[in-house]
């Protein structure tokens, strides 16, 4: 019961401390990803946001929809035509 408790504790722990960057460190041959900077010592090899992006939004999809219908539209005009 004490660990369930504890796990339900720490599930906001987790979701707050999902990386925002990424950083691979190069000490001395030992190559690390991690999302704290690198430590003293260490070399930056890179740095990288983790943030996803975002989607697209309600009037990007409408806007992809009606031009999807409307070139649907002009293939079965022109399958007409022909």
């Amino acid at each position: 019961m004490k660990r369930l408790v504890f796990a339900l504790l720490c599930l906001p722990a987790v979701a707050v401390a999902a990386p925002g960057t990424l950083y691979k460190c190069d000490a001395g041959g030992a190559i690390t990803i991690q999302s704290d900077p690198c430590p003293r010592g260490a070399v930056e090899v890179w740095r990288r946001d983790a943030t996803p992006e975002a989607g697209p939004t309600p009037e990007e999809l409408a806007a992809r929809a009606a031009l999807a219908q409307a070139q649907a539209q002009r293939a079965a005009e022109e399958a007409r035509l022909a």
